[in-house]
């Protein structure tokens, strides 16, 4: 049990916590990628879909004493050497491969560059008309899309996050003979410049996720087996972001959080490294001291005793979750980071009463939206709906009992969707929605 889903689902048992897991960090980076991940291991073998020749520009990985100086126009569109994501707050990446399709082809299926780096992908596409270009993975879920009415019929999309040898298609409807469509692969610039680093500079709090501030943060030393932080303010308006991750040799390893001395949390730690740290994290719902602290430590079996394990990389951050809005007693983040972007709350929707299944219908909007469902006590086992009238898959999840915020649900532009929402009882639910940020 290593991926963020086995976690969320062992914090989510912890004793006085409010929320372990499920609310703040479903937006983050990591978590996107981590979805990818077990989606990509569920799916197994797809078909593979009949395309055009694909032409590869391999660029050498970027070492820290290298450049890189790729052509800086694709398709006819220019594009950035390097990038940061999110906007601003995030880790640096640089162009690493462009996979070109040949003119008229009406689709594209390219591969990621092999291997464990972090990559952000962007389809770039001409010829467009007043067409559509549709990013989807290999379970057909849309990942982004481009509009050739907004963009004059040829333009660059959004960066989304990427495994190393994943396989993505671009798909088009109502373009020009003349389209022309690629890929671009970045790869993340390591060392890490940004936020507070482990000792390799391989991985990182951000100072900022979404709308929340980096308050403190530290990693263990090599060899530790554990570590506290001092915290400040009100513990139940901080969001504690855990990280561990273990060499796969190492057995069962857990790690395991004290907040003031009490209220445990516990779940096993991941052997995948990542540069975003603040994947995984929890809240708590009893109050505290002004000033209190958090103690984080590792351990064989989930609560016991402290043990150091070699190559273990451990640490914790501690996030102000920043500022939020409450409608009919729910609270939801005003921003938030998804899809390796940030959003704006712009909405929510639910039905009068407390119904234990209800339906609502986004009409096609010309930008795109992000969705989260919010539950309140006493619905039980929550099913989260989403579906498009193009056949472009959005997702269908699962919340356990209990008042929970979640899901992260993109819809594209140019596409209707019908939401479902039911649970096990009649219980408070509402949809919220949020639409791009404004970035500097």
């Amino acid at each position: 049990m290593t991926t963020t889903t086995d976690l969320r689902e062992a914090l989510a048992s912890a004793t006085d916590f409010e929320d372990a897991g499920a609310i703040g960090r479903t937006q983050s980076v990591h978590a996107r990628i981590a979805r990818i991940r077990r989606r990509r291991a569920a799916t197994g073998v797809v078909a593979a879909a009949v395309v055009a020749a694909v032409t590869v520009t391999a660029i050498a990985h970027p070492s820290r004493h290298s450049s890189v100086d790729p052509a800086t126009t694709v398709v006819g569109v220019s594009v950035p050497k390097t990038v940061v994501v999110p906007p601003a707050t995030g880790f640096s990446y640089r162009v690493t491969s462009v996979q070109t399709g040949a003119v008229g082809a009406a689709s594209l299926r390219a591969t990621t560059p092999a291997g464990d780096d972090d990559h952000v992908v962007a389809m770039v596409a001409s010829g467009l008309g007043d067409g559509t270009a549709t990013l989807v993975d290999e379970s057909n879920t849309g990942l982004d899309r481009i509009l050739g009415a907004q963009t004059g019929g040829a333009g660059m999309g959004a960066f989304v996050p990427a495994l190393g040898g994943m396989t993505l298609r671009i798909k088009t409807s109502g373009v020009t003979p003349d389209v022309q469509l690629a890929l671009v692969t970045y790869t993340l610039v390591q060392p890490l410049s940004v936020g507070v680093r482990d000792d390799s500079n391989q991985t990182a709090f951000p100072e900022q996720v979404g709308g929340q501030t980096l308050q403190t943060a530290r990693f263990a030393r090599p060899g530790q087996a554990e570590l506290t932080v001092r915290t400040h303010g009100d513990p139940r308006s901080l969001f504690f972001s855990v990280y561990c991750v273990v060499p796969s040799s190492a057995g069962d390893v857990w790690m395991n959080a004290k907040v003031n001395g009490r209220s445990s949390m516990w779940g096993q730690c991941d052997t995948t490294p990542r540069a975003d740290a603040s994947g995984d994290g929890f809240t708590v719902g009893l109050p505290g001291p002004a000033n209190g602290s958090v103690h984080l430590w590792m351990s064989h079996g989930k609560n016991g005793a402290p043990v150091a394990i070699e190559g273990a990389v451990l640490g914790i951050g501690v996030y102000d979750v920043g500022e939020k809005s409450t409608t009919d007693g729910i609270a939801a983040d005003r921003v938030i980071e998804s899809q390796g972007r940030l959003w704006q709350l712009s909405g929510r929707v639910w039905k009068d009463g407390e119904p234990a299944a209800w339906r609502h219908t986004f009409d096609a909007t010309q930008e795109p939206r992000v969705l989260r469902l919010a539950t309140g006590t006493g619905g039980g086992t929550t099913r989260f709906e989403v579906k498009g009238d193009d056949g472009t898959v959005a997702q269908s999840l699962t919340f356990g009992g209990g008042a929970m915020t979640g899901g992260d649900v993109l819809l594209l532009p140019g596409t209707t969707y019908t939401v479902t929402v039911r649970s096990e009882r009649p219980a408070k639910s509402q949809i919220l929605v949020y639409g791009e940020a404004a970035t500097g």
